[in-house]
């Protein structure tokens, strides 16, 4: 029973705060920027303009069409963008600093804000579209394995019946383009 309860106490005592907060970069905080992963308005940024309780926020978003609204944080994935709002801030103030910060031109730049709209580009192809994606795909696919096999080729040291080979065709090439210069 000791051991569990000061193992139990090493736990809470493990390490200082300076090093946990070194782990998380995104905290849920007024004016931050969120991604909603499902419902209505799945796939829409908003703006975290209140904390509600440690479930919920309540969040805003004029310029992608998210009404205010409390949202539980199983909803959101936070992001790393930030707006310096005030607690409540009115539309027309979010507005002003997602402009200001340019949060849609950001957001473009992300990883996930490029993988979103490359996905939503595969969407919206038509079939002689996907075919061509598919065949572009193909494609390139060969020109990688033949490369890799051309390096791997190199690589590796010829063997001495490949050498003579090697040398017997180089011969043959040299005896043909002899010939071919004697014609002209």
């Amino acid at each position: 029973y000791q051991r569990r309860v000061r193992g139990f106490i090493q736990i809470l005592t493990f390490g200082s705060m300076a090093n946990r907060s070194k782990l998380f970069k995104t905290w849920v905080e007024i004016g931050r920027v969120a991604l909603i992963n499902f419902g209505p308005d799945e796939g829409k940024l908003c703006v975290i303009i209140d904390i509600i309780d440690q479930n919920r926020a309540f969040v805003d978003g004029p310029l992608t069409g998210v009404n205010r609204q409390a949202i539980n944080y199983k909803r959101l994935s936070l992001t790393k963008l930030k707006l310096k709002i005030a607690k409540a801030a009115r539309p027309g103030a979010i507005v002003k600093a997602w402009k200001e910060e340019e949060i849609n031109k950001k957001w473009a730049e992300t990883s996930i804000g490029r993988k979103r709209a490359l996905r939503a580009q595969r969407a919206n192809l038509n079939d002689f579209e996907r075919f061509k994606a598919r065949y572009a795909k193909s494609q390139r696919n060969k020109a990688i394995k033949v490369a890799t096999k051309r390096i791997a080729r190199s690589e590796k040291p010829a063997t001495e019946r490949q050498k003579k080979k090697g040398l017997r065709f180089k011969a043959l090439v040299q005896k043909t383009e002899a010939k071919a210069k004697a014609k002209k």
